[in-house]
């Protein structure tokens, strides 16, 4: 069972990317051929240190993302970072971050993505893409797409203390050619 906050969530994260608030930075078309292998549905949490504030200054951004829920009865999870310090702040994105991850999944195997992070805000609202492709393990071969929305950005947080963390809901594919 879907939790009903998480469903809420999901919904906004639609709402918001049909909108087109927060339109990713990176964007990457699927293959006319592909298939889906697996969708995902979950959460992600961003962690900035220090804090995002209105002031830019160097800023490590990490991140841990739960698939709750997938195809089959997967469930998994992955974390990425710190990555190195670089200028951010409640205004300014944080530049596109290329990673390696690696999914462990509920089955015992696992999965390792190289992708690029891209976050980007609009009217308060944080939106991020991971896009890149399964290098191995399971689903070795497919493209891996991911969207999450951070709906809780505090304004006033940003102008004082600052943002130390942004966590929202995420959808994943597996995409097959």
């Amino acid at each position: 069972m879907i939790p009903r906050s998480l469903v809420r969530r999901l919904a906004v994260l639609g709402a918001v990317l049909a909108a087109g608030v927060g339109t990713a930075v990176v964007t990457a078309p699927a293959p006319a051929s592909a298939s889906v292998l697996t969708t995902c549905v979950g959460t992600s949490q961003q962690t900035y240190q220090p804090p995002l504030t209105l002031t830019t200054r160097p800023t490590s951004l990490s991140v841990v993302t739960t698939l709750a829920v997938c195809g089959g009865g997967l469930t998994g999870s992955f974390s990425l970072g710190p990555t190195p310090p670089a200028d951010a702040s409640c205004l300014l994105n944080p530049p596109a971050v290329t990673a390696t991850v690696t999914i462990h999944w509920n089955n015992g195997l696992t999965s390792t993505i190289t992708a690029v992070y891209a976050v980007s805000r609009s009217d308060g609202q944080t939106v991020s893409q991971v896009l890149g492709s399964v290098t191995s393990g399971l689903f070795a071969g497919a493209a891996y797409t991911q969207t999450s929305a951070g709906l809780d950005l505090d304004p006033l947080a940003c102008a004082g203390s600052g943002v130390a963390t942004n966590s929202g809901p995420i959808l994943a594919t597996f995409d097959g050619l």
